[in-house]
């Protein structure tokens, strides 16, 4: 098989059974069409505009971006059916009209109403499976505009809530194994785009202190939980704007992993105290399936 020369910019979109001629306003330029791709085509460059269509809406608003006689643009056809299956099928050809690498965009405007939702699995799972880059989930909020008062519709882009999925994917990984490299990672990133120390602090004490977990370091694990909680309680604020995703699930992650915390484990006075955290940490590997660390750290 020969490699692919570049990736292409594809454009899923879907059309219902009705038009109407509508303003839409994108980065602070109006553009009009009756369906939204018509306005999809005067702001957005792309390589292919696939659009999905039922019968009905091929003989009603197909014709729209037929009459544009632009080689680019291609009906995919689809019924509508029940079941399980059915909503399947809808998936498996979201899915295999993407090739490995390509760039899509996403527009969910005239979907029906429980598309949305397997759009956003389907970004997801492409960006997962098959490296693809997910540009934009853009929705014509239509009822938002006003026609006869000259308000034109706004544009929504509603692609950062693909990124939830990572941080609750990310957090959960944490929470039940210690592993947060790929939380760290997260947060790292966010940090170097939002020049935030605080950010980046948080992401470099989540790293060491899931280094201490799983290599079964007991007394680093107690000094580092007690920095990983201030450093998450000073990165509050910017994680209220910056990683607001991260932010809600923070007091789970403190809620977790605050009873270690042991300023100075190996102060006399803190050895009763040191040893039952210990205890308390061989019960959390058990209970989450990391029996070589459990059994290590039992047999210190």
């Amino acid at each position: 098989m020969l490699a692919r020369e570049a990736w292409m910019r594809k454009v899923i979109t879907f059309l219902g059974t009705s038009a109407r001629e509508t303003t839409y306003s994108y980065g602070g330029v109006t553009y009009r069409g009756r369906v939204f791709g018509e306005a999809l085509c005067q702001f957005l460059d792309f390589d292919q505009m696939l659009v999905f269509v039922t019968e009905e809406a091929s003989q009603t608003t197909w014709p729209i971006l037929e009459r544009r006689r632009d080689p680019r643009i291609e009906r995919v056809p689809i019924s509508l059916g029940g079941g399980e299956s059915h909503l399947w099928d809808l998936f498996d050809r979201l899915t295999e009209v993407v090739d490995t690498e390509d760039r899509v965009v996403f527009d969910i405007t005239h979907s029906f109403r429980f598309m949305p939702f397997l759009v956003l699995l389907a970004a997801a799972y492409l960006r997962e499976a098959r490296k693809v880059c997910i540009d934009a989930i853009y929705y014509g909020a239509y009822e938002m505009g006003n026609e006869e008062e000259g308000k034109p519709a706004p544009v929504l882009d509603l692609s950062p809530f693909v990124s939830l999925l990572d941080w609750v994917t990310a957090s959960n990984q944490f929470v039940r194994t210690g592993n947060a490299h790929y939380l760290a990672e997260l947060l790292g990133e966010q940090g170097r785009l939002r020049r935030s120390g605080a950010l980046k602090r948080a992401g470099e004490s989540l790293r060491s202190f899931s280094l201490a977990m799983m290599l079964c370091r007991p007394l680093e694990v107690m000094e580092r939980a007690g920095r990983l909680e201030a450093d998450l309680e000073r990165a509050k604020p910017d994680l209220a704007w910056a990683a607001r995703p991260f932010g809600l699930l923070t007091a789970r992650i403190q809620d977790e992993y605050a009873s270690p915390a042991l300023r100075e484990p190996t102060a006399p006075e803190n050895v009763v105290q040191s040893l039952h955290r210990q205890l308390a940490l061989v019960r959390w590997y058990l209970g989450n399936n990391q029996v070589i660390q459990a059994m290590t750290l039992a047999r210190e």
